[in-house]
């Protein structure tokens, strides 16, 4: 078997991250979820049972989120808003809320090409990336922002650095009360400039 390199978890603890290593097929296909079927099973708050998969496509990678509206998926700070994305050696992989992982290639791997890279500096990334709640307010903020005349950029930033903690909120309400479809909405109401 010809390997095109491998996933490597990033972790909190520094003496964790590193230490689990998922190789990747040439022409394989591995899907990642929480089901038990998948080629690599990850389980935590927001991880979906199919989540997505990665193709190798001629030598290139390919992500592909099974469900781009419903599963969160950021590949080097940006949310994978759409079907697919190309991963590229050194790129790192958020999913859900849960578990963050580096694509290294084989060729990296066997020229010691493999920098540390720091848990904090990924959640940061991950939780700066656009988001479904950060869309909702946007252009509320920015309408209101206009109407006072920028005053209120100080609110919009705050509430911009709010977002990721309510999309983690409503993660953690849907993970443990699944039935009882709870949403998260923006309602503007009686501003006053």
């Amino acid at each position: 078997r010809e390997y095109l390199g491998y996933l490597m978890n990033v972790s909190q603890d520094p003496m964790l991250s590193g230490c689990l290593l998922f190789p990747l097929t040439k022409g394989g296909r591995t899907t990642i979820g929480s089901d038990d079927g998948n080629t690599l099973v990850l389980r935590g708050l927001a991880v979906a049972p199919r989540h997505c998969w990665l193709v190798d496509v001629g030598g290139r990678l390919k992500l592909i989120n099974t469900d781009a509206a419903r599963h969160r998926l950021v590949v080097n700070g940006r949310l994978v808003l759409t079907s697919s994305c190309t991963i590229s050696g050194g790129d790192h992989i958020v999913l859900g809320w849960a578990h963050a992982l580096r694509f290294v290639t084989a060729n990296q791997a066997s020229k010691g090409q493999v920098d540390d890279l720091d848990f904090e500096d990924v959640l940061r990334e991950a939780r700066s990336a656009p988001s479904s709640v950060r869309s909702a307010i946007e252009e509320d903020l920015e309408s209101l922002s206009r109407l006072s005349g920028g005053r209120n950029d100080e609110l919009s930033r705050q509430a911009f650095a709010l977002c990721p903690l309510l999309e983690e909120v409503v993660a953690i309400t849907n993970e443990l009360r699944p039935n009882d479809g709870f949403e998260f909405e923006v309602v503007a109401a009686g501003v006053t400039v």
